[in-house]
């Protein structure tokens, strides 16, 4: 049995196909966008492997090292962006590892602002700090106390 051209599933041993030259072509008609395995490190840039090319490619600011070592260590697609210079930008990803209610912690990051929306509420943080509590009704409670503090407190 040759795995020349497959990875197998971890989870229900099934043949997961490696990116080959017709979805690299395919990506890569989308915006210069390519699908790929980090296959080494080469100082602050890393190799991938996308259909039959090996790019060297440069690894976006707000992609953490920790995400690089990963996909290295466990072969996962990467996202490269051809234009204007190849640069890998984020993991594809099928599971939610450590984001799940078994998890001790969970974090996500975004360079302006992040959004958190449902029917009419809404928590916006912005990167210069301010956060935006938007609501029909907004109700703060805690068995203990509930402590405000700013520069200026004002209530109704």
């Amino acid at each position: 049995m040759t795995t020349a051209n497959h990875n197998t599933n971890r989870k229900n041993n099934t043949a997961v196909p490696e990116p080959n030259s017709k979805m690299a072509a395919a990506a890569d008609a989308h915006q210069g966008v390519r699908l790929g395995r980090v296959v080494r490190r080469e100082g602050e840039r890393v190799v991938v492997h996308s259909g039959e090319d090996e790019l060297t490619v440069a690894v976006a600011a707000s992609v953490e090292d920790a995400l690089v070592d990963a996909c290295l260590a466990e072969r996962r697609y990467v996202v490269v962006v051809e234009r204007p210079t190849p640069t890998l930008v984020g993991a594809l990803q099928s599971r939610s590892e450590g984001r799940g209610e078994d998890s001790a912690r969970a974090s996500l990051c975004a360079q302006q602002s992040v959004t958190l929306r449902a029917g009419k509420a809404a928590i916006v943080l912005h990167a210069d700090g301010t956060i935006e509590l938007t609501g029909t009704q907004i109700r703060l409670s805690g068995q203990e106390n509930v402590d405000l503090q700013g520069g200026s407190v004002t209530l109704p």
